[in-house]
């Protein structure tokens, strides 16, 4: 088994693995992780998100999750530091006060932002009910909005339309990057991430992505597809696009830093 990150993460990276009570990460592929992570010397923090579940059971019976979540992970989790949800909201509770309120004032009926959410609760299928995955996410995302100490946040899946939104709709508010994690089981031969003539032509796109370009545009014109998975689809585009773009702001807010330190 494999480990893979949607960007590469440096070594030392100060990072936060987020796992939901429905996620497929533990036993091997946690241990892998842990691992991998331990190699490149990060700090790791494990968050636990048991008792948000209390949106979708009770909150006794979500605290149970966690239990046995920890229960049978004991073994990889030794020497790493885990925190629980409600522990970690507890420690910022006044931060995460502030950004609930912050999140409820830009997430009203009507705006883009909820607009997102609801698409998130269609999409995920993590939630009983709407209202329900809207209180969810509501927390999750205030949650998200303290974690300004890590400089990456990891997790199994792609990012969510609601989180995506997120990192566009507080621009001012420091966050960790997101980073998906993934375990292929096979990898690629060899790159084809090369124009067909590299040295004569620098501004040609790589095969892979003219490819790749050829391929979608075909999809979006096609009347074989339904208009609502076009629109999902695009959804996925527009989120890889904020990601990218939070990723070149990062780099270049680290260059001027730099740059200015040396002045």
């Amino acid at each position: 088994m494999s480990v893979k990150f949607s960007i590469d993460i440096p070594e030392g990276s100060k990072l936060i693995v987020l796992i939901s009570m429905s996620s497929n990460l533990k036993d091997l592929k946690l241990n892998e992780l842990i691992e991998v992570l331990k190699e490149r010397r990060c700090d790791i923090t494990i968050l636990i998100a048991d008792t948000l579940q209390k949106y979708n059971t009770d909150y006794v019976s979500a605290l149970k999750m966690g239990d046995d979540f920890l229960q049978e992970n004991k073994q990889i989790l030794i020497n790493v530091k885990v925190l629980r949800w409600h522990e970690y909201i507890e420690s910022h509770k006044e931060e995460f006060e502030k950004n609930r309120y912050l999140v409820e004032l830009k997430a009203k009926k009507g705006t883009t932002f909820y607009n997102k959410m609801v698409t998130t609760y269609s999409t995920c299928a993590m939630s009983k009910d709407l209202e329900s995955s809207l209180e969810y996410q509501k927390e999750e995302y205030a949650a998200f909005l303290t974690m300004s100490e890590f400089t990456y946040h990891l997790y199994p899946k792609s990012i969510s339309d609601g989180m995506a939104w997120l990192y566009k709709e507080f621009p001012d508010i420091r966050k960790p990057q997101y980073i998906s994690v993934s375990f292929p089981s096979l990898q690629p031969r060899m790159s084809i991430f090369k124009t067909a003539n590299e040295e004569k032509c620098d501004i040609a796109l790589p095969i892979a992505l003219q490819l790749t370009y050829e391929h979608i545009e075909a999809y979006l014109q096609t009347t074989e597809i339904s208009e609502l998975t076009k629109q999902l689809f695009k959804n996925k585009l527009d989120n890889l696009l904020i990601l990218t773009d939070e990723e070149t702001n990062q780099k270049r807010h680290k260059s001027t830093t730099k740059l200015v330190a040396v002045n």
